[in-house]
């Protein structure tokens, strides 16, 4: 925990260098679109955040498809561990010891 702290707390000063070095004023053209006077690192980290929510939506696309496939799986397993068990007798599934008596 005491890691994380100072993890947060170095990353939060690298920001705050970074948002004093980049406070001149810029203008923001797009297209027919105009935004004059927006601080440089109002610019740097919008597209920054902007870009960790799609890296993030991603993810978690991608995420759920692999969730959805275990799943699929799992149950497959589930399914073929029925089977075996009508096809071998006194076999529910699982491993025994096989120790001398």
């Amino acid at each position: 925990m005491q890691v994380y702290f100072v993890l947060a707390t170095l990353l939060s000063l690298a920001v705050a260098a970074f948002a004093i070095q980049n406070s001149e004023l810029v203008t923001i053209r797009f297209l027919f679109w105009q935004l004059p006077s927006v601080p440089q690192v109002m610019v740097i980290l919008g597209a920054a955040l902007g870009g960790m929510i799609i890296a993030f939506f991603f993810g978690f696309s991608r995420r759920y498809q692999l969730s959805r496939q275990l799943n699929e799986l799992k149950e497959y397993a589930r399914l073929l561990e029925q089977e075996l068990v009508k096809y071998k007798p006194g076999c529910d599934g699982k491993e025994k010891n096989n120790q001398p008596s």
